[in-house]
């Protein structure tokens, strides 16, 4: 399987459960890709490299598609209602005056979204005087 990316985007990889069952931790890696700004979710196996699963999603359509955004690194979160940890995914615009943000989480037995949560900065305080 290749991994999916755009040019300048460092894709981000972190070790999870083993979910195959071979006795290796396996390889959870998200990546951005293309104009239109999709995000690639991907799961290996950590001993063989083998795809278990992939996913993908793009952010909800705003007014502003010249917006750029980057991933943070990877998390993990508390088990789901599968009883597998959650693998959390957030890229954030890259404009230091807005910083919205988007949050995705999956499953991390078979790469099911679970949520996905959107944050907007917040506002700007006046200055009281």
């Amino acid at each position: 399987h290749r991994l999916v990316t755009m040019d300048n985007q460092i894709d981000h990889f972190l070790a999870g459960p083993d979910i195959d069952g071979d006795g290796t931790r396996d390889l959870f890696v998200a990546t951005l890709e293309g104009n239109d700004l999709r995000m690639h979710v991907d799961a290996f196996s950590g001993r063989t490299g083998a795809t278990l699963w992939h996913n993908f999603q793009s952010p909800p359509p705003d007014n502003n598609s010249s917006r750029n955004f980057h991933l943070l690194p990877l998390q993990w979160w508390q088990a789901g209602d599968d009883g597998w940890p959650q693998l959390l995914v957030q890229i954030v615009d890259e404009d230091p005056g807005n910083r919205a943000s988007l949050l995705w989480s999956f499953s991390a037995a078979d790469g099911r979204l679970t949520r996905v949560a959107r944050a907007k900065p917040a506002a700007k305080r006046r200055k009281s005087g």
